[in-house]
């Protein structure tokens, strides 16, 4: 039960000889219900400090007079169906300058993309909790790039590239009637969180081709990113502290990276080539979930590892053949490449978090 729409648009103005300028923008909205179904049922884990937490849902179901939906696959046994809706926009003018030897290119972007969330915490046939998120991100970016355009035999580029985003994200626990129930009659306000997020990333790179003879080529590139996250994660309680700030994260992470790639042509319509190539993905913050501080961080809380996690690199070689055949009517393409991941950003969808927790996997 999912409807989808959007749309896109394209305008292209050559305003003089020397400048071209290409405008696009595009939408998508997706809206569709919540399927939470389950496999089979098992024990509760979002209600951390009742007497009978913990326990296999049946617990609960006999604790309320009450007997679970049968579970069958394709079949959900939640009793509120929920739904999702998200949103995206995205915006984006590019810039090309001609200039004497050399071409200017000029991306700006601008995306803004929404999310909301409504759906059955405990996922079973009983009332016992809702949970409603919404998450709205807003990313701004812009890079500079200047290559060259003559005949000699080095060619090269250079650029600067930087983004800001800024993400935040709220959630809502409730309370359903049966959780009320078992509570006999007590009813808590609801529990809010909000997590506030800065990403901003910056780089300059440069990438260079030198053409030793008509058939052999050496192309070399570097980069240096710097990656900014900041994070503060608050929660608003039952009780009488109706307010906690849990996580305040602000770090840096820097990391050079390359590329190198030579090639030979053995005649005009068939290519060797050896690639060894270095990438780097930023660290981050995980935030903690709902049901540890409920407990007053007795219950389900992450430890101090989890908490953070470390940036990812990784180191590819490959060496291929691009060729044709026949006058191209026959194209054969091959390759064979190793690439090792160190910290591997592994994502866990635990259902005691509120959010998916990142971890570190050593080497993949």
């Amino acid at each position: 039960s999912q409807d989808r729409e959007g749309g896109r648009i394209k305008v292209l103005w050559n305003a003089t000889e020397d400048l071209e300028v290409l405008w696009s923008s595009s939408y998508q909205a997706t809206e569709s219900m919540n399927d939470m179904g389950l496999i089979t049922y098992g024990k509760d884990n979002i209600t951390q400090g009742m007497p009978i937490s913990g326990q296999p849902w049946s617990v609960f179901a006999a604790a309320l007079g009450k007997t679970l939906a049968p579970i069958s696959l394709g079949n959900a046994s939640q009793n509120d169906w929920g739904h999702s809706e998200d949103k995206m926009e995205r915006h984006i003018l590019t810039l090309n300058w001609s200039l004497p030897g050399h071409s200017l290119r000029s991306v700006s972007a601008y995306e803004d993309v929404s999310i909301f969330v409504d759906q059955d915490q405990d996922r079973t046939s009983l009332d016992l909790s809702n949970l409603a998120a919404a998450s709205e991100a807003r990313v701004l970016t812009q890079e500079f790039v200047l290559s060259s355009e003559s005949d000699s035999k080095l060619s090269y580029l250079a650029g600067v590239f930087y983004q800001e985003e800024d993400l935040i994200t709220d959630v809502t626990l409730m309370d359903g009637a049966d959780l009320i129930a078992l509570r006999r009659g007590l009813i808590l306000p609801s529990t809010e969180v909000s997590v506030p997020r800065n990403n901003s990333s910056q780089a300059v790179f440069a990438s260079a081709t030198y053409e030793f003879t008509d058939e052999l080529r050496l192309t070399a590139g570097v980069r240096y990113t710097e990656d900014t996250k900041e994070m503060v994660q608050t929660m608003r309680l039952p009780g009488p502290f109706p307010l906690l700030t849990t996580i305040d994260g602000n770090e840096t992470f820097g990391e050079w990276t390359y590329s190198t790639k030579l090639q030979y042509d053995l005649t005009p319509d068939k290519m060797l080539y050896l690639a060894f190539d270095t990438g780097f993905k930023a660290g981050g913050f995980n935030a903690q979930n709902a049901g540890c501080l409920l407990s007053g961080f007795r219950f389900g809380c992450l430890t101090a590892d989890q908490l953070n996690f470390e940036p990812e690199t990784t180191d590819s070689l490959e060496a291929g053949i691009k060729s044709e055949w026949l006058d191209g009517r026959i194209r054969v393409n091959g390759a064979i490449f190793i690439q090792t991941y160190d910290d591997y950003h592994v994502a866990e969808a635990q259902p005691a978090q509120a959010f998916v927790l990142i971890n570190n996997a050593a080497e993949v």
